[in-house]
Order: C-alpha cells, then structure tokens, then sequence
C-alpha cells in the first residue's frame, strides 16, 4: 500500500521556481501560475528500455529542457514526459539508487518553505515529507519483501510426500511479509502472486488467491497525467488479514523433477523468489485400472493365442493316426 502512496505523493508536488527568485513552490493543490516560472530541477533523460529505473517525477506532455537566460536555437534535449526530474533505479540484486536534479531539494530553506495555494491557504511544502519517503525506500526500509514459509501437501492431507504421483491434487501456500513506517513484518497484500510449476519449461502458471477483507480508501488511479492534474476515484480494496495465498491445482500428466516457484517482480518492492523442489512419479501397477477400453484388442489376442494353445496340445497328444495301430 505504502508504493500507491509514495507514487501519489510524487505526483501531487510541483517543484518552480517564481521568477529568478528563491522562495519554492511546492503546491498541493491545482493551481495557476501567473508569473513566470522555471523548474528548479536539473533535468534527467533515461533509457526507456531500461525496466530497472523507475520513474518517480517527470514533466507534462509539453515541458522541455532549456536555459531560460539564452535564446532557443537548438533543439532541445529533453522534452515531454521524458523529461525527467527524480528518477530512482533498482538493481537485479536490489540495490536502490536515487537521482535528483539538484542539491537545493534537500536544503532545509526549501523544507521550511510555505506556500500560498489557489485557494489561499498557506501550507507548509511537501519537500520534507517527499524527501523522507524517499530516502526511507533507498536505505531499505520500505518495499522489503520476504516469504515466511512455504507449504505443500495433497488435499486431504498436512505433511508433504516425499514424492507426488502424477494427476495428483495438491495444495500450494506460502505466507508474504513487508515492512511498514514503523518496520515492522506485517502481511503483504497483492492480487498479482503467481505460481508456477515448472519443469525445464513451466506447466502451470496460475494466479494465488488469498484470505481477504474489503477495505474502502480512495488511492489515485490516473498517475502524473500532467504535472499539475491529478485524479481521484474511489476503489474498492481487498486487504490481505494472514499474507498466506493459496493455490489447489491438478499436477501434470507427466513425471519428473518439478519445482513450485514463485517469483515476483513488482515496481518499488524487492524481488522475491521461492523455488521448492519435488519429484513426480508415474502411477505403481496398482494404481492403473484392471482393464481398459483401449487394451481390449491386445486382452482378445491374448485369450486367442491360449485357446489356440490349448487345442493344438490337446490334439497333438491324444490324437494318433490310424496307420500306426494297423501295422
């Protein structure tokens, strides 16, 4: 829950300067500048193909990236939304980097700014609160993941086999922990888990489900459409009660060394990966059906071949020919 936040928080702050002046603007609500302003940020241009960088604040559709003191010859070097003002990076090992545009973010004259919103409230500016939710998901203390537990058995049992037999319905849980404000584990709520089954290639690819109760909020479903537009719809939320989600799934026709792997990527969270090994085995002779439908023409060939048997014996030994008792 803490990313929709943090993510709405980075949209709802605007960052300008008035004039050539110091005094910072961060404003909170909609709001119309009638003086000229430009961003105090350096800009940033990123690699659109890169799925590690994250894009934390960027500029509307129809910003650039310009020295307002020269005139405009060339063209510029970013422009649109590709304009980049605070960009955050995460590594494939979940090491988390931050770039800023400038220093004068941070200060504390910009944190101890007020600003006089359109409906003429002054408030203090968000730098302060904006900067601590950042720099607490670079030092690791929000969107940690971890997984608890793992647990496997076929339905109607509680331990785990030492080996599964094909067709087998077998159960799936494994329990989901983040961290809050305050650090703590508690359980984490998704509705995109995914487990898979997977030998060499997955088998079975299915979305886990979990405990729930409904939680009404509102959260911001149209992110950053421009700088200054933010929209808001009420949604409904299931909250996660245990962080336990649960899958019941058939396994394969077909035997092997098999692993039920869980690995999850989610924006702003660490990767989580679970892989727990099982050997699948075909059905013991016991197992299989008496008779089959299909194997009833090898079944008749069988029973032919021992009738065959039995007559030809049976003639062979009791049956003389009749010129042998003659002589």
């Amino acid at each position: 829950m803490w990313l929709h936040l943090l993510v709405l928080l980075f949209s709802t702050f605007v960052v300008s300067y008035e004039d050539k002046s110091k005094n910072l603007l961060v404003l909170l609500e909609n709001f119309h500048i009638k003086e000229t302003h430009s961003t105090f940020l350096n800009m940033l241009t990123t690699d659109q193909t890169n799925p590690l960088l994250i894009d934390v604040l960027h500029g509307s559709k129809t910003s650039y990236s310009y020295n307002p003191d020269k005139t405009i010859v060339d063209y510029p070097n970013t422009v649109g939304t590709n304009t980049q003002l605070i960009t955050a990076l995460q590594a494939r090992n979940n090491a988390r980097a931050l770039f800023i545009g400038s220093l004068d973010f941070l200060s504390n004259s910009f944190f101890e700014s007020t600003v006089e919103t359109e409906s003429q409230k002054s408030v203090i500016c968000g730098n302060q609160m904006l900067t601590d939710n950042l720099l607490r998901w670079v030092l690791g203390e929000r969107g940690q993941l971890r997984h608890v537990y793992v647990k496997h058995h076929r339905v109607g049992e509680t331990l785990p086999p030492s080996q599964y037999t094909i067709l087998d319905d077998v159960i799936y849980i494994i329990k989901i922990e983040t961290k809050d404000d305050n650090g703590n584990w508690v359980p984490f709520n998704a509705d995109d888990v995914q487990l898979e089954f997977v030998r060499i290639d997955p088998f079975i690819r299915k979305k886990m489900e979990h405990k729930s109760m409904v939680v009404s909020s509102l959260f911001c479903l149209d992110i950053c459409k421009s700088t200054f537009d933010i929209n808001f719809l009420p949604e409904a939320k299931y909250k996660n009660i245990d962080g336990e989600y649960k899958l019941v799934m058939k396994l394969p026709d077909v035997y092997g060394v098999f692993k039920f792997v869980v690995d999850y990527y989610r924006v702003g969270y660490t990767h989580l990966l679970s892989v727990t090994q099982v050997p699948v085995r075909p059905f013991t002779h016991t197992q299989y059906e008496r008779f089959l439908v299909a194997a009833y023409p090898y079944y008749g060939s069988a029973i032919s071949m021992m009738i065959g048997l039995i007559l030809f014996s049976f003639i062979f030994l009791y049956l003389k020919d009749d010129k042998e008792k003659g002589e």
